[in-house]
């Protein structure tokens, strides 16, 4: 029996109703405690301000042996391109892979389009009409996210190996080079080229050509892709189709309040947050 099809909201339900001991959740911010406090409600949630204070959190409370009834969750972001991967029981990183070979990601934005939140958001703003083609758009975000974030990934791989920081702010105004053309969305590439040349300077060859090396090795992976720039990309999208004015953040927020534990049981990490949670749970 897979790990899935173990994992309902009913069996969810009452591995928590039975917890023998109250457990807390770590995680990097307050929209993250929104979600999992909604999930876990048997459990006390922490936001501490960004991944490094939880993972401070975490090796200190193993330093002093306390980590025993605590779960800490992180996004990846690009760790497995920065040599960054950290393990421990007690840590679970969204969304890493899994020995069932599921999808895997950078972060709870990210995991969350790929479950029934983004169909459940579609529907708000679809007003009854026809429904979204959800392969389309998933396609068409995996194409475009993956072509913002194999730049996002080579500036700091190449600023990192032999130039300093380099400036990528230019890559947050997603509206200057990504446009909405007839129920699509394109990228101009003569404006995005030139905002990295502008930005690298004397590194532009190194960094164009260490995303194109990205692009090609996980051109068809989420794991290149950043939650926020798919957020933006989602509100390009359904103001264009539906003539709507939802920002990044409302996409956000709204695949947010979408999100349930019907959906945690459809991520990788999710499945492997709940076996510890229920070993929490009904360990004396």
């Amino acid at each position: 029996m897979s790990l899935r099809s173990y994992h309902t909201p009913s069996v969810m339900a009452a591995q928590q109703a039975m917890c023998r001991r109250s457990f807390f959740i770590y995680v990097e911010g307050s929209t993250d405690k929104s979600v999992f406090q909604k999930i876990f409600d048997r459990a006390t949630v922490y936001h501490v301000e960004g991944k490094s204070n939880v993972l401070k959190m975490l090796f200190n409370a193993r330093e002093r042996s306390e980590s025993g009834n605590r779960i800490c969750v992180i996004d990846a972001d690009f760790s497995h391109l920065l040599d960054e991967d950290i393990k421990h029981e007690d840590l679970f990183v969204v969304s890493e892979g899994s020995s069932w070979d599921e999808v895997s990601c950078n972060d709870l934005e990210s995991a969350m389009i790929l479950t029934d939140a983004l169909a459940a958001l579609m529907m708000d703003y679809s007003g009854g009409g026809p429904m979204v083609n959800l392969s389309f758009l998933r396609n068409m975000l995996l194409d475009l996210g993956g072509f913002i974030g194999s730049y996002r990934v080579a500036f700091r791989l190449v600023g990192r190996e032999s130039m300093g920081e380099l400036r990528t702010g230019f890559i947050d105004n997603i509206i200057s080079y990504v446009k909405y053309d007839r129920g699509d969305l394109v990228v101009k590439e003569e404006v995005f080229t030139e905002n990295v040349r502008m930005a690298a300077g004397i590194g532009f060859d190194a960094v164009n050509e260490k995303a194109l090396e990205l692009r090609s090795e996980y051109g068809g992976s989420w794991r290149i892709c950043r939650g926020h720039d798919l957020c933006y990309l989602i509100s390009m999208y359904i103001n264009g189709k539906f003539r709507a004015n939802v920002s990044p953040a409302g996409v956000e927020d709204g695949l947010r309040r979408k999100f349930n534990q019907k959906m945690l049981i459809q991520t990788a990490f999710g499945c492997k947050m709940l076996d510890r949670v229920g070993h929490l749970c009904t360990r004396a």
